[in-house]
Parts: C-alpha cells; sequence; structure tokens
C-alpha cells in the first residue's frame, strides 16, 4: 500500500476523530472560519504505514500558530498535551509502536518524561 492508499484508508477515522475537538488543543481557540487541522505527534516519514491512529493526533490551528508551535515541542512534550486534552486516545504503548511495531526502544518515550520528569 503506497502513501496515498494509506492516507485514504484512515482518512475517515482521522476525520471522524477530528469532528470531535471543536477547540484548538494548544490555546482554546474555536474552530470559526478557519478550520483546525490535525497534527501528528510522531511524523508520517517515521511511521509511512501506521502513523494513521488516533493516539497520534493533536487537532490544532494554525491562527495563533499552534501547530508550528506544537510541532517544536519533544514527542513527550506533544503526549502531555494529548492525555490532558483527548485522553480517550492517549496510549503511549500503541504511540510508541507506531514506528517500532517491536518495541525495540520501549524507553524511548517513557510516562515519566511525558508527566515532566515527575
Amino acid at each position: 500500500m503506497n502513501s496515498k492508499e494509506y492516507y485514504l484508508s484512515i482518512k475517515d477515522d482521522r476525520d471522524v476523530w477530528g469532528s470531535q475537538f471543536p477547540e484548538c488543543m494548544n490555546c482554546g481557540q474555536k474552530a470559526t472560519w478557519l478550520p483546525l487541522e490535525t497534527h501528528e505527534i510522531e511524523r508520517r516519514s517515521h511511521a509511512p504505514r501506521s502513523w494513521g491512529h488516533r493516539c497520534n493526533y493533536l487537532r490544532l490551528c494554525s491562527v495563533n500558530g499552534c501547530h508550528n508551535e506544537v510541532d517544536q515541542r519533544s514527542h513527550a512534550e506533544q503526549l502531555n498535551l494529548k492525555r490532558e486534552k483527548d485522553p480517550d486516545h492517549y496510549d503511549l504503548q500503541a504511540w510508541l509502536r507506531l514506528s517500532d511495531p517491536e518495541l525495540n526502544a520501549p524507553e524511548r518515550v517513557t510516562e515519566q518524561d511525558v508527566n515532566g520528569g515527575e
């Protein structure tokens, strides 16, 4: 399956997930005239055929620069935002397996990292 076919196979679920969030997960801006964007925590290039999972998404606005700002944060910081704003789909183990299906690097990001070192 090529990348376009993969995207088409997950698009409906991605859209359904995104429709649940009427506000930017970073700044709280409501989607009005400019729609929110779905951001992937694990980049598509790092998980080319597995990035399309609800544990990997954040809803962000571009009006206030949130999409670009959040993209500059560490994975742990992005996952902390995910856990706070979308706890039903926060799953660190599933997220780790997106780019590492065999979980060869289980400590790449830990719950302690997500908690800010606490």
